[in-house]
């Protein structure tokens, strides 16, 4: 292995904790910034398209929290040159007090990435997330506006 490969898969890894630090500070321009502009990010409820619609889903989703924690290891990084793929499980917490029937949910699963190298670092290009598992309250992470209720 190139010693620039490690240093790629170091990048990666800590772009994927960054960014679990930026869903739980909500800090949406981190959030924005970690995907390329035209990204793609298929998830159990959808399919959205652009860092902007991605941030803002988040955002929605996360902004009516109490808090989070999202946990993400169990990391697999391959590296072709400016392109790499990932793999991570991740378990996130989500906490809201005033949710009727309970005030968590816990969410538990996958992000399959495809990453791109740019001028400003390793962006993402699509994101596939999976559930694995559920438990708790899923009306703490369900707005009534979402839209959808993943």
């Amino acid at each position: 292995m190139e010693l620039s490969d490690l240093r790629s898969r170091a990048e990666i890894s800590d772009a994927l904790a960054a960014l679990a630090w930026a869903q739980d500070r909500k800090d949406w321009a981190h959030v924005r910034a970690a995907y390329l502009p035209d990204a793609t990010y298929v998830h159990p409820g959808g399919r959205l398209e652009g860092a902007d619609a991605i941030a803002d889903r988040t955002s929605r989703a996360l902004d009516l929290l109490d808090s989070s924690q999202h946990l993400v290891g169990s990391i697999v990084i391959e590296v072709c040159g400016s392109h790499a793929t990932s793999l991570a499980q991740f378990q996130a917490v989500h906490v809201r007090e005033d949710a009727v029937g309970g005030e968590l949910y816990t969410i538990a699963g996958s992000y399959t990435d495809r990453w791109t190298l740019t001028e400003g670092g390793w962006r993402i290009a699509h994101r596939e997330q999976q559930y694995y598992w559920r438990t708790g309250n899923r009306e703490v992470v369900v707005p009534t506006d979402l839209g959808d209720k993943s």
